[in-house]
């Protein structure tokens, strides 16, 4: 009777060798799954952020393009107009443009013209000291930060 026991026992284990194979292969495909779908969003978040940085690059350059564009306007706009004063914006460019002239009745003098420019959320400052005389202007220093 013994060794009928033992006998039976090599069948039961068969059985559920048999039934496991299944199991096993279900949670294989899940790991599988799962190990593809973290490798897909790590790869499209790397895609995401590398496409965030280009286009904040972009912008920081198109900015500071602005400022410049926007302090030359400025210029222009004070040699047609020396008694240009106070602050106006250029909608445009996306700045506002402050000028600070002292005293237009004299025959020289300094204008302080300051530039904040903006554009997605990114800002850039800039200041030109220009000098008026005898109908003329003379940039004197410029510095964008």
């Amino acid at each position: 009777m013994l060794l009928h026991n033992h006998n039976h026992l090599p069948r039961i284990s068969n059985r559920f060798n048999n039934h496991s194979g299944g199991f096993t292969a279900l949670i294989a495909v899940i790991l599988v799954s799962a190990g593809t779908m973290a490798f897909s969003l790590s790869t499209l978040s790397a895609a995401v952020l590398y496409a965030d940085s280009v286009f904040r690059k972009e912008m920081r350059i198109q900015v500071e393009l602005n400022t410049h564009s926007c302090l030359d306007t400025a210029t222009v706009s004070l040699a047609k107009d020396f008694f240009m004063n106070g602050t106006t914006t250029i909608r445009s460019l996306g700045c506002e443009v402050s000028v600070i002239n002292p005293n237009p009745d004299l025959s020289s003098y300094d204008v302080e013209i300051s530039v904040t420019a903006a554009l997605s959320g990114i800002r850039k400052f800039g200041k030109r000291s220009v000098r008026i005389s005898d109908n003329s202007i003379l940039v004197i220093s410029q510095d964008v930060w």
